[in-house]
């Protein structure tokens, strides 16, 4: 079956990021062998050697790149910042054993509430709607509310059968067959009352899911919502595959998020690279680092 004009670039663009990604490895790998030849370690970052007042480790577990104490100390910082900035990576993201090391104590919380808030799907957020909290809702507290009120989210949906062949390439963007009676819950910080399904102030009757004067405002301008978020992104030039800053991938004429199977042809990312990421992941999670999601 022959190709379109469209997956020939997708191809294309594939290949060169490949081939950028040998270049480089091989560039670094160089670097690294007559570093230590000439006995000439140098942190990645500032370029200092080590010595007796320098200290080099190598934090990531998928390269060979050496850090300094206060380069590896400023970046864990400075990733504690926003939400925006997590996790603390290299090629990957950085052991947490690793991060909490290098964090003064008074940040350890700080960086445990980040790290829940990134892990977490961005569809499934919940903040605070009020204005003066915004506090982020994990869905362990969100658990906790529905079991001492007898409440449960889970609600089967029904998919009909003309709808299957669309789900091949992309997933629908709300669950329309969910269950209308869902949970109230509370703000853990200022006791705002907050709808589960809208995520905003409790109502009384069906969920008002868009504000159609905030989307009026937005496509006048040209912006689209990410279906995943809900973030305006406007596009500039280019295909329509779209990437948002929560990390979705959607489609910018049908504005619906793309399939896992269809990503697998559009992402590069080596099955050992994140073989080690999940692994990480999970020894932190045993070892009562993290908090569970």
């Amino acid at each position: 079956m022959p190709f379109s004009a469209a997956n020939h670039g997708r191809l294309r663009r594939f290949v060169q990021r490949v081939r950028t990604r040998v270049q480089n490895h091989s560039n670094r790998s160089h670097i690294w062998k007559t570093q230590m030849k000439n006995n000439r370690i140098c942190c990645i970052i500032c370029s200092d050697k080590s010595g007796e007042n320098v200290v080099l480790s190598q934090p990531c577990k998928a390269c060979m790149s050496y850090w300094c104490q206060s380069c590896l100390s400023e970046h864990c910082e400075f990733a504690t910042r926003s939400i925006t900035d997590m996790p603390p990576k290299c090629c990957i993201a950085l052991d947490p054993r690793i991060v909490l090391q290098f964090l003064p104590e008074t940040n350890h919380d700080r960086y445990k509430r980040l790290f829940l808030e990134y892990r977490t799907e961005a569809k499934d957020r919940v903040y605070c709607p009020n204005s003066n909290c915004t506090t982020f809702i994990s869905p362990y507290e969100i658990r906790k509310q529905q079991i001492s009120s007898g409440e449960c989210l889970e609600s089967k949906t029904a998919v009909p059968l003309n709808q299957l062949q669309s789900e091949v390439v992309h997933r629908r963007q709300d669950s329309a067959m969910a269950n209308q009676d869902l949970p109230i819950i509370q703000c853990p910080s200022c006791k705002t009352e907050i709808c589960i399904r809208c995520k905003k102030n409790s109502h009384e009757g069906a969920c008002r899911l868009e504000d159609d004067p905030v989307v009026a405002q937005i496509r006048k301008f040209g912006y689209k919502r990410c279906p995943r978020c809900g973030y305006g992104t406007r596009r500039m030039w280019g295909c329509s595959h779209m990437q948002c800053v929560c990390g979705a991938h959607w489609c910018w004429n049908c504005e619906r998020n793309y399939n896992k199977k269809a990503l697998r042809l559009l992402t590069v990312r080596p099955k050992r690279i994140q073989k080690r990421q999940d692994t990480i992941w999970k020894e932190s999670i045993t070892l009562n680092l993290l908090p569970k999601i």
